[in-house]
């Protein structure tokens, strides 16, 4: 991908993870530069997992015309657990949620149907402090698991659980699923792979099972695709915590069927605490942080390479766009 008229570099070489490429001239259309590039784009990202775009200029037309020169088909923004808002067309906050927030690594919407294949942002505003968009290599991270654990994992996939009910923090189940009924959740459901069920006046159960290892499409990597780590029971007492104590103690005395969100095995046994300590740390190894200019874009391949974001104290704003739904297996692939 040799520009005369950008610097380029990898902020991890002995990886090569995460290209970087520097605009020599400040201002340089984001989108005239990209557009006779697609493939090589796509090609960095099949190679370095995500790309950083800096000292370029875009509008955000421009920047969501970034993203269809990867893909020009959008993920429904239906389901989604993050909150978000739209800004402009298939551009969205990259989450609402508040600054002293910390976001693991995971990949975006790893317990969907039909994830996105990219993950665009944008930064518009950059904190003074903090606030930074961690991206961590997912083939990396693959290797360093235990066998015994992606086996498990390979053969049993992911189940995972929603329980909306008055009072829980979050979006509710109608922000979520924009339904109004048991039955439309329930046709909802047979499109998305998802089952709905209710208890009484209010509670919405929605499960779903996914498989937790995929192939990329492309390269033939295999990567450890889901958000156990993220939905699992133990790491939801710290996300509550975010929205009060009162939560954070809830979520603690909660049996495992009636948490707010929950990860299982697919056969429904629970996961241990220590497996999903060992996704956690292995996703931590892995994070890289460059702290945000404005005007910066990253692309990211959503299948080998995963994001977070760091807490922050100060203003910050950070876009998004999700591109190329992937279709997946409903049920986990055999091992």
């Amino acid at each position: 991908m040799y520009d005369p008229n950008c610097r380029f570099d990898i902020a991890r070489p002995e990886q090569s993870f995460l290209a970087i490429c520097e605009a020599r001239q400040r201002g340089t259309s984001a989108l005239d530069w990209a557009r006779p590039r697609s493939d090589e784009l796509r090609a960095a990202l099949h190679q370095y997992g995500a790309l950083l775009l800096r000292d370029f200029a875009s509008s955000l037309e421009e920047f969501s015309a970034i993203g269809d020169l990867l893909s020009p088909a959008t993920s429904s923004p239906l389901g989604q657990v993050s909150p978000r808002h739209q800004v402009s067309g298939s551009v969205y906050t990259a989450t609402d949620l508040g600054e002293n927030h910390a976001i693991r690594q995971h990949h975006e919407m790893a317990y969907d149907l039909h994830p996105p294949r990219y993950v665009l942002f944008t930064c518009r505003r950059a904190p003074r402090e903090g606030g930074e968009t961690p991206v961590g290599d997912a083939r990396a991270m693959f290797a360093k698991l235990s066998a015994a654990l992606v086996k498990r994992f390979a053969e049993r996939g992911v189940l995972y659980q929603r329980n909306f009910e008055p009072g829980c923090p979050g979006k509710s189940a109608r922000e979520t699923f924009h339904c109004d009924s048991l039955a439309e959740y329930e046709a909802y459901g047979a499109r998305a792979g998802i089952s709905f069920s209710s208890r009484g006046e209010g509670h919405v159960c929605a499960r779903q099972l996914r498989g937790a290892v995929a192939t990329h499409p492309d390269t033939g990597d295999r990567v450890f695709f889901n958000l156990a780590h993220i939905w699992h029971a133990t790491n939801m007492v710290t996300a509550a915590a975010h929205f009060g104590q009162e939560y954070a103690d809830k979520v603690r005395r909660m049996a495992a069927e009636d948490q707010w969100y929950n990860a299982f095995y697919g056969d429904g046994t629970e996961i241990e605490d220590e497996v999903i300590a060992e996704i956690q740390a292995r996703h931590a190894e892995q994070a890289v942080a460059v702290p945000w200019r404005e005007g910066d874009i990253l692309i990211i391949d959503n299948l080998l390479a995963s994001h977070g974001r760091r807490a922050f104290h100060s203003e910050r704003e950070v876009l998004a766009t999700i591109r190329g739904p992937w279709q997946r297996p409903y049920l986990p692939p055999q091992a």
